[in-house]
């Protein structure tokens, strides 16, 4: 832990250095979708359940510009991770969610700022973000059953201790004057480094003997939402 910090304190003090003329405060609120890979023996279970529904993740960031209309972004998020399943639709309906860990995320981000309007920009941004799990080593086991299906399901947390993704977003910028403005974030995060892997034994009405399933976490997900920004001028 003392080992980040400094780390961290160091990104901060080299952020601030290079910033020209300009570095944004900014208070962000997004709600994120996870984006877990599914494999299932019966198709019968099936991965949209977790996906349509957001948890929220909040976090502070800095904003300092490089040059013209070049940005970097540095902030300090905190999400929660889900994963669950959904029974086919076409049977009758099960779901079930399952809180996995909690992250804290380092984004590193460049973004070119193009003006549409006089105090309307959009921002494509890209880099990296470093992330902890919180959860590291965790073991849950649960079961459902309601005498016509039966499906037990076990989460393993024991492959990544922190992890890297990538990230690829999309921000709209509206500055109300030269120092307030809203932005609407969106952004896309992918990893290829295993973080928790469930497994799913299950038997289902009008099916034929056990199945399995296995669902896999990368911390991969996207996100949208709103933040609120403060521009200190020098």
């Amino acid at each position: 832990m003392k080992k980040a910090t400094f780390i961290l304190f160091f990104i901060f003090i080299g952020f601030f250095s290079i910033a020209q003329r300009q570095i944004g405060v900014g208070l962000k609120v997004v709600s994120t979708y996870e984006l877990n890979k599914y494999e299932d023996q019966g198709n019968l279970i099936v991965g949209n359940f977790p996906e349509r529904i957001g948890s929220l993740a909040y976090g502070i960031s800095f904003e300092g510009q490089l040059q013209n209309n070049l940005f970097c972004e540095i902030a300090v998020n905190k999400k929660n991770y889900w994963m669950g399943y959904e029974k086919n639709p076409y049977l009758k309906s099960i779901s079930s969610a399952s809180y996995l860990f909690t992250s804290f995320q380092i984004p590193i981000l460049l973004k070119y700022k193009l003006k549409l309007h006089k105090f309307v920009f959009i921002s494509p941004n890209i880099g990296p973000v470093f992330c902890t799990n919180q959860q590291y080593g965790a073991y849950h086991e649960s079961s459902n059953n309601d005498f016509e299906n039966i499906i037990k399901i076990s989460y393993k947390n024991d492959f990544a201790k922190r992890f890297i993704l990538g990230q690829f977003g999309l921000d709209l910028e509206l500055n109300f004057t030269e120092k307030f403005g809203l932005v609407i974030n969106s952004a896309i995060l992918q990893g290829n480094k295993k973080v928790v892997v469930g497994n799913i034994l299950y038997k289902l009405k009008n099916a034929t003997g056990w199945n399995t399933a296995k669902i896999t976490n990368n911390g991969n997900y996207w996100f949208i939402g709103l933040s609120m920004k403060y521009n200190f001028l020098y």
